[in-house]
């Protein structure tokens, strides 16, 4: 399957953590960079719940 995003993606380096901000209810979590690009970052982390689509903050 042929990736469709508008920008291109670039590996993260081995142990670069990302920290999430989600606002209902205040939660932060800890994750694991994969990769990243004009477009957005993606990382892996473990959540209690389901997925997250609302806005939240991210720190590297």
């Amino acid at each position: 399957m042929a990736d469709a995003r508008k920008y291109p993606r670039y590996p993260a380096k081995s142990g670069v953590l990302a920290v999430l901000h989600l606002p209902h209810p205040m939660v932060m979590t800890t994750g694991q960079v994969v990769d990243l690009g004009e477009g957005g970052i993606g990382f892996v982390y473990t959540g209690t719940e389901g997925p997250y689509t609302g806005p939240a903050g991210l720190e590297v």
